[in-house]
């Protein structure tokens, strides 16, 4: 308005405004999982162009990238906020999306413990999942032990003790979740016996059955390869012969071994069946027997009046008359055996008394002697000389043979007799008590 003259004028202004608001679409993402562990969200149906900026915000997620475009990469469940500002207006658009993640373990039970046995050599361990069948898959997997079939289902055949794991997959979600089972066995593997064999002491043997190992107790035990059966262990009375041993125990199971049971060693003795020997002398038994020395109890011999010793084998024996010995060889289990043998004595008198001697003092056979060999005469009873008269030069009572001492010399009185025919006569008591009577002639020479 013109005050001046008081006219009124108007001007308009024409003002357009840009409401270009960015738009945003983002599609439902997909669920992070085991075999899915980064996703991309797909905002690409929202506004595109240079005069647009993106923007993914999250404050429980992770953006692994792509945080500035449409298609950003997240690895962690959570919200996430896609803000668009048009750059040309300064007009912005948000809007959030939620990822959600599905790792949770398949839940697995690889079953129940089993023991196999001699009669259950295999069974099928029961494995159980709570997924949905037809959304997983099931392996099974040993490093000591033995699956026959079916290792891939939940219940495989196996036939060897050993631990068995069982791996669940979820198809769906790529999650694997583990579980293992322990088979045991439980068979008899093996046992001993102890046994103690018949003597003459005992002719009864006896089995004891020790150290069983393996197998489920209570254990029944054969010596009669199972026709019967005992819960002894300690099995007397048996004879010698061969025993079948068989070990059964609660699940049938069994072990079989063989026991023998000898015949105590016949023991034998051997003694040479005669012998001659002269009157005096001695004469080595010796006793040959099938035992060692360390396995002999006793030695006895009878009669041991004349045996240098009675409990050895060797004795040395000086009978005086003809005399049967017996040795009887018992060994430390008490079986004995004998044997005998004669000894036959001779008494031959081997006597001699020189037929003539010469008594001059010049150191040969200046004496006469009665001389003995052997060891048969005990002692010389008496000892007479007659001259061819009748006459007594000499006489010597109760000496023994070879000794000069009691030897004459010729000499009767003091007086040295003239050479002449001299008539002599003995006594000889032998060692077994009787006696001989001798006699003979002598020559007295210079």
């Amino acid at each position: 308005m013109d005050e001046a003259n008081g006219c009124t004028s108007t001007a308009e202004v024409e003002v357009t405004l840009d409401m270009n608001v960015p738009v945003i679409n983002i599609l439902p993402p997909a669920t992070l999982t085991c075999k899915e562990a980064e996703i991309t969200i797909d905002a690409s149906s929202s506004s595109t162009g240079n005069n647009f900026q993106y923007e993914w915000v999250s404050q429980n997620g992770n953006i692994v990238s792509g945080q500035n475009t449409l298609l950003p990469t997240v690895d962690e469940p959570g919200n996430y906020e896609l803000i668009i500002l048009n750059n040309d207006n300064g007009c912005e658009s948000s809007s959030s999306i939620i990822v959600d993640e599905d790792v949770e373990l398949p839940s697995v039970d690889a079953g129940p413990t089993f023991e196999l046995n001699c009669n259950l050599t295999e069974i099928n361990l029961v494995g159980n999942t709570d997924v949905a069948i037809g959304q997983f898959t099931a392996v099974w997997s040993t490093n000591n032990g033995s699956i026959a079939s079916g290792g891939q289902s939940l219940a495989p055949a196996i036939n060897a003790p050993g631990v068995y794991q069982l791996e669940i997959l979820n198809t769906e979600t790529g999650c694997s979740n583990t579980d293992e089972v322990t088979v045991t066995e439980n068979v008899l593997q093996d046992f001993d016996f102890e046994k103690q064999e018949p003597s003459c002491l005992n002719p009864s043997g006896i089995l004891e059955f020790t150290g069983v190992q393996g197998g489920l107790s209570p254990f029944t035990y054969s010596v009669n390869n199972g026709q019967s059966f005992f819960i002894a262990v300690h099995l007397p009375n048996l004879p010698a012969g061969t025993y079948d041993l068989v070990v059964t125990d609660a699940n049938g199971c069994t072990l079989s071994d063989v026991a023998y049971l000898s015949d105590p060693p016949e023991v034998q003795v051997f003694l040479e069946a005669q012998a001659i020997l002269q009157l005096g002398d001695s004469y080595q038994l010796n006793a040959l027997t099938s035992l060692p020395d360390s396995e002999i109890e006793t030695v006895e011999w009878t009669p041991n009046e004349t045996l240098s010793c009675i409990d050895c084998l060797n004795p040395l024996a000086t009978p005086v008359q003809q005399t049967s010995y017996e040795v009887k060889v018992t060994s430390k289990d008490g079986c004995s055996a004998t044997a005998t043998t004669a000894l036959f004595v001779q008494k031959n008198i081997n006597i001699f008394v020189p037929n003539a001697f010469s008594p001059n003092g010049d150191g040969t056979n200046d004496l006469l002697l009665i001389y003995a060999g052997g060891n048969g005469i005990l002692k010389i009873n008496s000892f007479l000389i007659f001259s061819r008269w009748g006459e007594s030069v000499f006489q010597q009572f109760n000496f023994p043979p070879n000794d000069p001492q009691y030897g004459w010399n010729g000499k009767h009185k003091g007086e040295l007799m003239d050479p002449a025919v001299f008539v002599w006569f003995a006594e000889v008591e032998l060692i077994d008590g009787s006696t001989r009577l001798l006699e003979g002639g002598v020559t007295l020479i210079r």
